[in-house]
């Protein structure tokens, strides 16, 4: 579980470099991203909080659960791509509990294929983003979920 507050001038691949400053929705929304490369989830997390968000990273399954039974979260970034943590059964186990069935899920993926991307949305996503990332598109999507997700709640 890692708090990033630094900045990081360089972006891995999988993540567009701009930074664009968005205000999220109502406070502070805390985003759970997931994945297995610590880099990319390093860099997505310091662009997030330098835009107002709270972030926390998590590498596996075992480490989403414990993040998740200790703290809320608004919204969870899966990277479906990750080699320890398969993001499409994660969310799929999350989808099935009753505390997270409204909990947002955007999935970050490589597959451009319509019908994969499709697909996804059978397992719970609300949305599938195509690496590189656009970090503006991001933001928007993110904005956008959590705006959703706090009106019903």
């Amino acid at each position: 579980m890692n708090a990033v507050t630094s900045r990081n001038k360089t972006n891995p691949p999988c993540y567009g470099a701009a930074e664009v400053p968005l205000s999220p929705v109502s406070g502070q929304s805390t985003v759970l991203i997931v994945g297995s490369d610590q880099s990319s989830l390093d860099t997505l997390s310091r662009q997030l909080i330098s835009n107002g968000y709270e972030v926390a990273t998590a590498i596996s399954t075992k480490e989403t659960h414990e993040l998740l039974a200790t703290r809320r979260f608004d919204l969870i970034l899966i990277d479906v791509c990750t080699a320890e943590t398969d993001g499409y059964q994660l969310c799929r186990r999350l989808k099935g509990e009753d505390g997270y069935k409204a909990m947002p899920v955007i999935f970050i993926g490589d597959s451009t294929d319509p019908q994969v991307k499709a697909g996804a949305f059978d397992y719970g996503c609300v949305d599938y983003l195509v690496k590189p990332v656009q970090m503006e598109e991001l933001y928007a999507r993110i904005q956008a979920h959590i705006g959703l997700y706090q009106s019903r709640r």
